[in-house]
C-alpha cells in the first residue's frame, strides 16, 4: 500500500461507508485532517511533505494543486438516485444554506430545479467534480486571495461557469480520467466495491457491509412531465459518465491488481494493546472520534456485533480487556458478550476504570490448539441505540452500541 491516496468523495454516493473502510487502513497521523481546500492548502505550508491519505468533497482540484502524485479512488451513483438523495439531504441538514428554503418554506424539487442558480447545486455533480479543469496558477490565485473556505467557494463559484458548454468540457475530462483512477466504485455495487478496495490496499474483504450515514429513504416524488424533463437536464452528463463507469466496473479490475494477502502470522508476544489511532483490522465499527479528555475512540455499530482481528498465538490462553468509555444505557457495559473465534469468554467481569471514566470489561479464553491466525475477537452489545448526530452536518442518525478506547490482550498460562 505505497504512495499517497485520495478519496475524491462526491456527495451522496455511499461515500461515508467507503471513506471509513479506507481510513481503517491508515494510522490517524497519516490522514489529512482537513476536508476543505482552503484550510488544507494553508496547512501544507507548514507540512510540505503532506499526508498519506486525503479525503473530502475536494474534486479533481486537489490533484491539480498538490505537488506530488496521488492514487485517486472514487464512488459513483446512478444519477437520478444521487440527485434525489442530495435534495433530501438539503431538506434534512439545518446547516445547509438552502435548508430553510426547502424544509421551512416547502420548496419542491420541481421549483428548485427550475431556478438556474439553485439547480446548480444538484446538476451533473459527478461529472463536474471529476472533470474539474481549472489551471493550478488560477486556483492558487483564488486561494491566496481567500481568508476562509467560504471566501474561496464564493470566488470559485463566481469564476467558474455552470452551463452546458462547461459541463461538456468537464464530462470529456472526466471520461478521459476514469481509466487512470486507482478504483472507481459504484454505490449500487457496494459489497464488490469494498472488496476491491480491500484487495487494492492489501486487506481482507468485509464479511458485512455497513451502511453508515445512510439516507433515510423518503418517498420518490411523483414525476410530472416537467419534473422528468428537469431531472434529465440536470443529469445528462452524469448519465453518460455513470454508464462508462459501470461498463468499466463490470469488466473487472485490471490483471495487474495485487492478489489479496490473507496470511497473518501471530506475533511472538505475551501482550498486545490495540488503540484506535492505529489501522483497524475488523468490521462493525464507526469512524474514529477524538473525545476531549478521553482520547481516540470508536463506537460499535451499526449492528450489535463488532469484530477485531488480533494476531494472537492460538496455542496460548489469553486475557482480553476492553476499555468502554461511553454508552447509552448504564446497564450495557456489564451486559457485553465477548468471543475469541467461537469461544465465549470465561469469567467475564466488569469493573470501573481507575480514573472513573468508564468500565473495564475483561474475560479469559482457552488456547485454540488447532492453530491458525489471526484470532477474531467479537464484541456483542445488548442493544443498539439511535443518536441524533449533532457533530456532523445533516443531522443524520447513527446506530450506536458502546464506545471503546482500547483493547488489551495478555497471555495467561
Amino acid at each position: 500500500m505505497k504512495g499517497r491516496w485520495y478519496f475524491l468523495h462526491i456527495p451522496k454516493t455511499a461515500g461515508t461507508s467507503f471513506r471509513v473502510a479506507l481510513e481503517n487502513r491508515f494510522a490517524l497521523d497519516e490522514i489529512c485532517p482537513h476536508y476543505e481546500l482552503q484550510p488544507l492548502m494553508a496547512a501544507h505550508r507548514d507540512r510540505p511533505q503532506g499526508w498519506r491519505l486525503y479525503r473530502g468533497h475536494l474534486g479533481y482540484n486537489l490533484v491539480t494543486l498538490l505537488p506530488f502524485s496521488l492514487r485517486v479512488v472514487t464512488v459513483l451513483r446512478a444519477p437520478e438516485a444521487r440527485l434525489l438523495s442530495h435534495f433530501r439531504h438539503i431538506a434534512r441538514d439545518p446547516h445547509h444554506p438552502r435548508h430553510r428554503l426547502v424544509a421551512e418554506e416547502g420548496m419542491a424539487l420541481e421549483d428548485f430545479l427550475s431556478d438556474p442558480e439553485l439547480a446548480r447545486e444538484l446538476t451533473n455533480q459527478q461529472a463536474r467534480q471529476l472533470g474539474q479543469g481549472v489551471p493550478r496558477d488560477r486556483l492558487q490565485a483564488m486561494l491566496a486571495a481567500s481568508d476562509s473556505q467560504q471566501e474561496f467557494a464564493r470566488r470559485y463559484r463566481a469564476a467558474i461557469p455552470a452551463d452546458e458548454a462547461s459541463d461538456q468540457a468537464d464530462l470529456e475530462r472526466a471520461l478521459a480520467r476514469l481509466p487512470a483512477l486507482a478504483l472507481v466504485g459504484l454505490a449500487e455495487e457496494l459489497p464488490t466495491t469494498l472488496a476491491r478496495l480491500a484487495r487494492l490496499l492489501g486487506g481482507r474483504p468485509p464479511r458485512q457491509v455497513p451502511h453508515l450515514n445512510a439516507d433515510p429513504r423518503g418517498e420518490r416524488p411523483a414525476f410530472s412531465r416537467r419534473l422528468r424533463s428537469l431531472v434529465e437536464q440536470a443529469t445528462w452528463a452524469d448519465r453518460i459518465l455513470y454508464e462508462k463507469a459501470r461498463k468499466l466496473f463490470h469488466e473487472g479490475p485490471p490483471s495487474g491488481w495485487p492478489l489479496p494477502d490473507t496470511a497473518v502470522s501471530p506475533l511472538e508476544t505475551k501482550a498486545l494493546e490495540i488503540t484506535f489511532d492505529q489501522p483497524l483490522e475488523g468490521e462493525g465499527w464507526h469512524q474514529r472520534e477524538i473525545l476531549p479528555g478521553v482520547g481516540v475512540i470508536r463506537w460499535t455499530g451499526p449492528g450489535r456485533r463488532a469484530e477485531l482481528e488480533l494476531p494472537l498465538d492460538p496455542a496460548r490462553g489469553w486475557s482480553v480487556a476492553l476499555e468502554v468509555v461511553r454508552w447509552f444505557d448504564p446497564r450495557d457495559p456489564a451486559r457485553l458478550k465477548l468471543w475469541l473465534d467461537d469461544q465465549p469468554a470465561r469469567a467475564l467481569e466488569a469493573r470501573p476504570l481507575e480514573e472513573g471514566a468508564g468500565w473495564l470489561i475483561q474475560g479469559r479464553f482457552e488456547p485454540r490448539w488447532q492453530g491458525g491466525a489471526p484470532r477474531r475477537l467479537v464484541i456483542e452489545t445488548p442493544a443498539i441505540h439511535a443518536e441524533a448526530d449533532d457533530g456532523r452536518p445533516g443531522g443524520g442518525r447513527r446506530q450506536l452500541g458502546v464506545a471503546v478506547r482500547a483493547v488489551r490482550c495478555r497471555a495467561v498460562d
